[in-house]
């Protein structure tokens, strides 16, 4: 398992450097590579949907929070940027 760790912190830190330089769809694609190989990273699923919301994906961006939020529980800023997302969405 110290391998895929690895391999996801990989894909987490290029994403992050995506980001970071305003390349969300790379970002976005690196993000999922490391949520694909450890599917409990918060960190990838958070700035996945940070991503997504630079794009306007609103609703993939939601989705994250909502799973965010199952992971941490007494996270309130999940539910608060879960709720926002729905919120953009209607308005």
């Amino acid at each position: 398992s110290g391998i895929f760790a690895q391999n996801a912190r990989h894909y987490y830190k290029v994403g992050e450097d995506f980001l970071e330089n305003a390349k969300y769809l790379d970002a976005i694609d690196q993000f999922s590579k490391a949520i694909d190989i450890d599917p409990d990273d918060e960190k990838s699923y958070e700035l996945r949907a940070k991503s997504y919301e630079e794009i306007g994906n609103l609703e993939l961006a939601r989705e994250d929070y909502e799973k965010l939020s199952i992971f941490d529980e007494k996270n309130e800023e999940y539910y608060y940027h879960g709720a926002r997302m729905s919120f953009a969405r209607m308005v």
